[in-house]
């Protein structure tokens, strides 16, 4: 989440940096286009930051809170059984997506480091 919020930051560094242009130098050109990549950036962050980090600390929570419960179910028949195991695959599947996500996209991902610690399900 870091590179958002530097992306943030350059976006109202140009935002400032256009308006200065605009209001000073009268170089419309210039303080066009960094206004425009200002308002682009400012307003694509505000909207990934908050969707980002609140649908990666939900399912976060979601992975943890059905790990548990997994870990302390007893199955009582076959068809539970397969249930219990397709919810431990795709739990799985999320986790190592959210592993790939967090190496992938680094600073940009919205999972905190901490998802490499997480364990599969067994």
């Amino acid at each position: 989440m870091t590179g958002w919020l530097i992306v943030l930051g350059v976006g109202v560094v140009l935002l400032v940096v256009g308006i200065v242009l605009a209001r000073d130098y009268q170089t419309e050109d210039y303080s066009c286009a960094c206004l425009i990549i200002s308002v682009v950036a400012i307003v694509t962050c505000l909207v990934v930051i908050p969707a980002g980090s609140i649908s990666s600390q939900q399912s976060t929570n979601e992975f943890n809170q059905q790990t548990q419960y997994l870990s302390t179910h007893i199955v009582e028949s076959d068809i539970e059984n397969a249930a219990l195991t397709t919810k431990k695959i795709e739990l799985n599947t999320w986790l190592y997506n959210a592993k790939w996500s967090n190496n992938k996209f680094g600073i940009f991902s919205f999972y905190p480091d901490s998802i490499q610690e997480l364990e599969p399900i067994q």
